[in-house]
């Protein structure tokens, strides 16, 4: 049905979708189940993720939302006190490049968001390594996880304020360290990871 919706023939649409038209013959007919990489690009490009998943809703997704997509170096250099705290008041367009598009539903945490690739997997189970996380470009808000600066890298735990502490804990082994507040430096509180192509929320 979308392919039908995008007006493709079967071959149009593997060629789109960089696979076979074998494949997209046996994934209608149901003779194989679409592999998740071949749902996550349908749903950037439109396709309703709840119409998908349900069957529920409109087959094409009526709206969302483009946020920057920063690499590590470019998350270094990040000040949330220096940004403008809604991306949509940027003259001209991100490029597509530096860009992730994220469901409306996201903008209930914030309209001031970014995204960053995982760079370990200190936070697993929540998220590992390569997962895509979602965070408020706005420093400290309140206990949560975070993405902040300490000793000149990135870094990504649970930090809850204490006493005038900052105690931060790596999910992998629960270990609690408290830090001295005027070393941690906030980049923003993460409300949600894009685990194996599948949204989750943090909060």
């Amino acid at each position: 049905m979308y392919r039908e919706h995008l007006r493709l023939t079967q071959a149009e649409f593997a060629e789109k979708y960089n696979t076979t038209q074998k494949n997209i013959s046996r994934y209608e007919i149901g003779g194989a189940e679409v592999p998740a990489d071949l749902e996550f690009y349908m749903v950037r490009d439109g396709l309703n993720l709840n119409w998908l998943v349900t069957g529920n809703g409109e087959m094409i997704a009526s709206v969302g939302y483009e946020i920057p997509f920063l690499t590590s170096a470019q998350a270094l250099r990040f000040d949330p006190k220096k940004e403008i705290p809604d991306p949509k008041s940027h003259s001209g367009e991100y490029p597509k490049a530096s860009t992730v598009f994220v469901p409306l539903r996201i903008l209930s945490y914030s309209t001031d968001l970014r995204a960053i690739e995982a760079f370990d997997s200190r936070m697993a189970p929540l998220f590992h390594a390569g997962d895509i996380v979602i965070f408020e470009a706005t420093g400290w808000n309140e206990s949560g996880i975070y993405l902040y600066l300490m000793g000149g890298k990135l870094h990504i735990s649970r930090a809850v304020e204490k006493d005038n502490t900052i105690i931060l804990t790596m999910a992998h082994n629960n270990k609690t360290i408290p830090y001295d507040p005027s070393t941690f430096q906030p980049i923003g509180r993460i409300v949600a990871v894009v685990k194996d192509l599948v949204w989750e929320y943090t909060k």
